[in-house]
C-alpha cells in the first residue's frame, strides 16, 4: 500500500486551527501591554512578555492571532519594543489578514496593521477619488490644533476649552498620534490632526467628502481655486486608516476642537452651513448619508503645491 501523499497546504491548515500553545496561553494572560510609562510597566512585567513573545515559534495560527492582536498597546507605545515582536508573529499567521482581528480601530496598531496589510497587497486599498464632478461645501479654519468630526445630533456635547473635551483630546493625540476617536457624553467622534489653517471640503460623491489642507501658488498662472480644486482630484496613495465615524443624522459636523459645538445646534443645517465662532469659519455643516464610514488621511504634490487631506468614505460600499 503506497504511503499517503501530503499537501504542502496540510500543515498551514492544521496551524489554522490547533489549540493555543502555553506560551501563548501565558500572554493571555497577562493581557494588554501597558504604555511605558505607566506604573505597570514593571521590570517583572517587560521581562514576562519579552520572553514569552520571543518563546512563541512562528507560525501562530489564526486563533492565537486572535488572541495576541488584543495585547498591544492602546496607543502608540511600543513597550519597550516588544509589540514589533508581537506584530511579526501576528502577521505570521496562515490566514492573515483576519477580518475579526481588525475590528478596534480605536487602536493605533489595530490601524497599522490594516495600513500594512493595504500597503502589502493583502488587502485592497480604500476606494478613494472622485465618481463625478466634485463640489466645493465651503472651509473650516483653525488656529492650531485639531478639528473634531462627529455626528451633528452630537455635536452640542462638546465643551471645546470651556470644559475638559480639549485637553482630553490632546492627550489622546499624543498617545495616538495623527488622530484619534473620542467620546463625546452619548455619542462619539472623530479628532484629526489638521496642520493649521484652512481646510477645503468637497464632495467628491453623494456619500464621499474630503478636507484638502492646501498650500497653494500664488504666482502659479492658474487661479488658487483652481489649484485647491485639483489638489482635491488628485490620486493619491499610501492613505493612513484614521478610524471610524458613524453618522446618524443624516448631518456631519466639522469643528475647530477648541470651540464649544452649542452653538452649532443653534443653526438649522443646511449642507455647506458655515459658522464663524472665535475664529471665522470654525466650524461646518455638511449633509451625510447616515451609515458607517471610515477616514483616511493622504499628502498629494504637484510641482509647486500639495495638501494634506482627510477623506470620509463609507465603510462598506453601497450599491450604485
Amino acid at each position: 500500500m503506497s504511503a499517503r501523499r501530503h499537501s504542502v497546504l496540510e500543515p498551514r491548515v492544521r496551524c489554522a486551527n490547533m489549540r493555543l500553545r502555553e506560551e501563548v496561553e501565558q500572554l493571555k494572560r497577562l493581557g494588554p501591554m501597558p504604555a511605558d510609562e505607566s506604573d505597570e510597566a514593571t521590570q517583572e512585567r517587560i521581562d514576562d512578555y519579552n520572553h514569552l513573545v520571543e518563546s512563541v515559534p512562528k507560525p501562530v495560527s489564526d486563533d492565537e492571532a486572535r488572541v495576541l492582536v488584543k495585547l498591544f498597546p492602546h496607543g502608540r507605545g511600543t513597550f519597550f519594543g516588544i509589540a514589533w515582536g508581537l506584530l511579526h508573529l501576528v502577521e505570521s499567521a496562515p490566514g492573515w489578514p483576519l477580518a475579526d482581528a481588525l475590528t478596534d480601530l480605536d487602536n493605533w496598531w489595530i490601524r497599522y496593521l490594516r495600513d500594512r496589510s493595504v500597503r502589502g497587497g493583502r488587502l485592497p486599498a480604500p476606494d478613494l477619488g472622485a465618481t463625478g464632478e466634485i463640489e466645493n461645501l465651503g472651509h473650516v479654519s483653525t488656529e492650531g490644533g485639531p478639528v473634531l468630526l462627529i455626528d451633528r445630533a452630537g455635536v452640542g456635547e462638546w465643551s471645546g476649552i470651556e470644559g475638559d473635551d480639549y485637553m482630553r483630546a490632546c492627550a489622546l493625540l499624543d498617545e495616538q498620534g495623527h488622530a484619534s476617536a473620542i467620546a463625546v457624553g452619548r455619542h462619539r467622534g472623530l479628532l484629526w490632526d489638521m496642520p493649521t489653517g484652512t481646510a477645503d471640503v468637497w464632495r467628491m460623491a453623494s456619500d464621499r467628502l474630503v478636507l484638502s489642507r492646501p498650500w497653494l501658488n500664488p504666482d502659479d498662472e492658474n487661479t488658487l481655486e483652481v489649484q485647491a480644486r485639483s489638489l482635491a482630484e488628485l490620486s493619491g496613495s499610501d492613505s493612513l486608516l484614521l478610524g471610524r465615524l458613524q453618522i446618524s443624522s443624516g448631518w456631519l459636523a466639522i469643528l475647530w476642537a477648541p470651540e464649544s459645538g452649542l452653538q452649532i445646534l443653534q443653526v438649522p443645517p443646511t449642507d455647506g452651513l458655515a459658522l464663524d465662532l472665535s475664529v471665522g469659519h470654525a466650524a461646518a455643516v455638511v449633509g451625510l448619508t447616515p451609515g458607517a464610514y471610515l477616514c483616511f488621511q493622504d499628502e498629494v504634490r504637484t510641482e509647486t503645491t500639495s495638501s494634506v487631506r482627510c477623506w470620509i468614505a463609507p465603510e462598506v460600499a453601497r450599491e450604485p
